[in-house]
């Protein structure tokens, strides 16, 4: 009976790891670099002169008429955790450089995976798990911390080569215990045992970064990196980072180069080495980079992202389209991502008719809808269709209380969501106002307010109903 159960929660394990095993490497693709940007109804216009905003406040007292909108944005998917909402931005040299926080509600949340079993996610083969270790992830899972720090401790006093169990325990620490030293130190651990392990090297630098420790994490890595007998581009990676966030742009790329000469195809190091690039003001090397990114993963929303923004800013928006409307007739499966930056960068070119048409292929995929039908709204607008305005601002509230109910059955906060359904009741608001609808108008409005207390245009849209219908 004790080995049926034995192997029916070893079978449940591995499924669970299969699982993880694969958002740990769509998290990979995205890299320790990601770029988080703010959900559809927040602001995204940069020091940079992108020439990007979101979805945001439309001024309804001023003449509507056809011209060229800004660009808007969408919010990027967050790999690292489903359950957390876009990043803070962190300021090196006056630069905008995401930081590795993520936050949800003003909490800081885990950056890591659900479970604290993603040390195991990215290994070849998911039979060689020990049973203890997965004796160890039953008491995490029940909550008895204590007992399983005191089983890992034995696994790697039994084996000091026991680099998961070391991983692991440094996650019990910094997720369960909030001791960033213990993991630190345990981390560095396993990373020196094996200096290839992704995982262990992410979260090392990334607790390297939440603790401004840039040169010691450069001094270990570095020390790692000169014993290597060959160049490790995942070392190579790391260090770039760390150089990166330090503000040593020159390092920093010549390492992602080492990296990227090490793993040619690799998403993450393109992304990244294009970022350093960027910071250094070489706009014309990063989209190159970026381009090869997008041709090696045309659906990577953080690379199409970051592209059509660098387009953006240079005014190529005609090459912009050019390169993108390529990816999007190569494309077999899904590719309403690709479409969303067309819409984005025809919107910014001025033609709405084709901007419509594409935000229109975005949202017919569940995934993008949140994020497209207020640009979809927001191009109606700008093309002078008040009505289909309306239709599409009213899909955007539908579907953000939708999203709302089902990341609220699932235990997750959506709080973040109410703020972005308030903005699209104040648009909706604001266009009800100009088709003279002022009843529809002011039920919006209170609407909105539930959402948004303490906002000011609600009483300004307020009194436009009452001059309007004064008059």
């Amino acid at each position: 009976m004790v080995e049926d159960r034995k192997e029916k929660n070893r079978k449940q394990f591995l499924s669970l790891l299969k699982t993880l095993s694969a958002a740990f490497c769509l998290m990979a693709m995205v890299g320790l670099f990601i770029k988080y940007a703010p959900s559809a109804s927040e602001d995204l216009t940069d020091d940079e002169g992108y020439g990007l905003t979101s979805n945001k406040r439309i001024d309804h007292s001023k003449p509507n008429k056809k011209s060229s909108s800004s660009l808007t944005s969408i919010e990027k998917r967050k790999y690292i955790n489903y359950h957390s909402q876009p990043s803070n931005k962190c300021s090196i040299n006056d630069n905008k450089i995401p930081c590795h926080k993520i936050t949800a509600d003003n909490q800081t949340t885990n950056r890591h995976m659900i479970t604290n079993q993603h040390i195991i996610a990215n290994r070849h083969n998911l039979d060689e798990i020990d049973d203890e270790l997965i004796e160890v992830y039953d008491l995490i899972h029940d909550g008895q911390i204590e007992e399983a720090i005191q089983n890992l401790n034995i696994l790697i006093k039994q084996n000091p080569s026991n680099y998961q169990a070391i991983e692991e325990l440094a996650m019990v620490y910094l997720n369960h215990k909030n001791d960033k030293e213990k993991a630190t130190s345990l981390l560095e651990q396993a990373t020196s045992i094996d200096p290839n392990n992704d995982f262990a090297t992410y979260e090392l630098v990334e607790l390297y970064i939440e603790q401004n420790d840039f040169q010691k994490g450069i001094d270990f890595l570095e020390e790692l990196y000169s014993n290597k007998s060959s160049d490790s581009p995942n070392l190579a990676h790391n260090l770039g980072d760390l150089y990166l966030q330090k503000g040593d742009l020159d390092t920093a790329i010549s390492y992602f180069e080492i990296a990227q000469n090490n793993s040619k195809n690799s998403v993450q190091v393109l992304e990244s080495l294009a970022s350093a690039h960027l910071h250094k003001g070489n706009i014309d090397k990063a989209t190159d980079l970026w381009e090869q990114a997008a041709t090696v993963s045309p659906n990577n929303e953080s690379v199409t992202y970051e592209l059509t923004r660098l387009y953006a800013k240079k005014g190529d928006y005609q090459k912009g389209i050019d390169f993108l409307e390529d990816l999007y007739n190569n494309q077999d499966a899904d590719s309403s991502n690709i479409a969303l930056r067309l819409g984005d960068l025809y919107s910014k070119k001025g033609d709405m008719d084709k901007a419509i048409d594409f935000f229109q292929k975005a949202s017919d995929n569940s995934h993008n809808r949140n994020n497209v039908l207020p640009k979809l709204a927001s191009a109606h607008l700008q093309n002078g269709n008040l009505d289909k305005a309306v239709e599409s601002y009213e899909k955007t509230i539908s579907t953000l209380q939708q999203s709302i109910t089902e990341k609220t059955e699932d235990g997750i906060s959506a709080n973040y969501l109410r703020e972005d359904i308030g903005q699209s009741q104040l648009n909706l608001a604001g266009v009800l106002i100009q088709l003279k609808k002022y009843d529809q108008a002011q039920e919006v409005l209170v609407a909105a307010r539930g959402n948004l207390p303490h906002d000011n245009y609600i009483q300004k849209l307020e009194n436009q109903i009452k001059s309007q219908i004064g008059n």
